[in-house]
């Protein structure tokens, strides 16, 4: 998937984003848990450095609540980012530079939600 956010969105985003959409819906009506979606912890590779890096995409970044790995998804990454699955690759183009991303891998679990069961199973 390809996504040039600007000022004008093209007939060919507006496309992606309809599929991004119905994938989301889809998942969460049948409970597919690898969706990139808000609270996702979400692994991609850059293929210009082949470097692994881990995101959590978020609805937007508030001062008191951010973490330094959070992207929110009205950037151009995060909007990329999201509705993804693992596996899928991502044109990007930053710069007039053109580059790619693979999804590694989809984590939804929410933070702290180990560290809560356990501190209950103690009482």
């Amino acid at each position: 998937m390809n996504i040039d956010v600007g000022f004008l969105v093209s007939l060919e985003t507006l496309g992606i984003m309809r599929k991004k959409c119905r994938r989301i819906i889809k998942a969460i009506i049948l409970g597919e848990n690898e969706m990139a979606m808000i609270g996702s912890w979400v692994t991609i590779i850059d293929c210009a450095d082949s470097q692994p890096h881990e995101f959590r995409l978020v609805e937007a970044i508030e001062p008191r609540d951010a973490h330094p790995k959070d992207l929110p998804i009205d950037s151009s990454l995060g909007l990329a980012l999201f509705g993804s699955r693992p596996g899928d690759y991502i044109k990007l183009s930053v710069g007039g530079e053109e580059s790619g991303i693979v999804i590694l891998s989809i984590n939804n679990e929410k933070l702290g939600e180990n560290t809560t069961t356990a501190a209950l199973d103690e009482l």
